[in-house]
């Protein structure tokens, strides 16, 4: 099927990757369009989550990699120090087993190590996500994007899906990072395939020092194809720290300064919707 321009073709035999690399080059070259494959794997989606739970795994991290490139055995070109941890992925099968990604300042690109959670120690490094049989991570592009109505919708769904875990993100003194989360921000959302997963990723609204004072950037990931990850319910993969939510902020003085005037031919809805109104009131 195509999706943004491209066709995505899946499959659940890793012993015909080969094969199936082979094709999307052939078909890439007769057809001109590429073939994206959903290799199955227990891996799933890649996680950070600010807040409480970052900062636990950045400590993981922290312990298990000082310990391996200040190791004379270590493959990277680090050393403790020069990294900066980016995001982690939990065997879906052995939640003791992580793939943790980093970004080496050494070498000035990303590098992965396969961590015992409990040991806190590396077992594996490699230099590429598909050593691990993962598609390596890729960007979300201009081809992917939604604005308007489409967008709202689907940032009210996916959101209503993941709002119980959102809530449940808490800095380290247990404090919510996003209370009330909700969709009054830009309706823009981005899309991408990767690693068999549809995501999406979209700003929230939440009342953080006021009604929609502030806003975080999330994504949520689904297996739409093999329902393999969460039984192909939506999962929350990132979520950022909240920043002042200076749009919703600007709209609001408009709105506010459109009632005091007494203004009538103002367009309301164009604004952020009516239940803001009634909540400046």
């Amino acid at each position: 099927r195509r999706v943004h321009g491209e066709t995505f073709c899946y499959s659940t035999e890793n012993h015909l990757n080969v094969i199936m690399k082979l094709t999307s080059v052939l078909l890439s070259i007769l057809f001109g369009f590429s073939c994206t494959y959903a290799v199955e794997n227990d891996w799933g989606t890649y996680y950070s989550i600010a807040g409480k739970e970052f900062n636990q795994f950045q400590g993981i991290f922290a312990v298990a990699s000082t310990t391996y490139l200040g190791s004379s055995t270590k493959k990277s070109q680090c050393n403790p120090g020069q990294t900066i941890f980016s995001r982690w992925y939990i065997d879906g099968k052995d939640k003791n087993s992580l793939i943790m990604s980093f970004l080496c300042m050494a070498s000035k690109e990303y590098e992965h190590v396969k961590v015992d959670k409990a040991k806190k120690q590396v077992v594996e490094f490699q230099d590429k996500l598909s050593a691990f049989g993962i598609t390596d991570a890729g960007p979300f592009t201009s081809q992917g994007v939604l604005s308007g109505d489409k967008a709202e919708e689907i940032q009210v769904a996916k959101l209503a899906e993941v709002n119980v875990t959102v809530s449940g993100v808490v800095d380290d003194r247990n404090n919510t990072l996003c209370p009330k989360a909700g969709t009054q921000t830009l309706f823009s959302v981005q899309q991408k395939t990767e690693n068999g997963l549809n995501y999406y990723r979209f700003p929230i609204s939440c009342d953080v020092t006021g009604p929609a004072s502030h806003m975080a950037e999330i994504e949520v990931a689904q297996d739409l194809k093999l329902k393999k990850l969460n039984d192909g319910k939506p999962i929350l993969a990132v979520m950022g720290n909240p920043v002042q939510n200076v749009v919703y902020i600007e709209h609001r003085k408009e709105i506010i300064a459109a009632l005091e005037s007494g203004a009538s031919n103002v367009k309301i809805a164009s604004l952020f919707i009516l239940p803001i109104i009634f909540a400046l009131l």
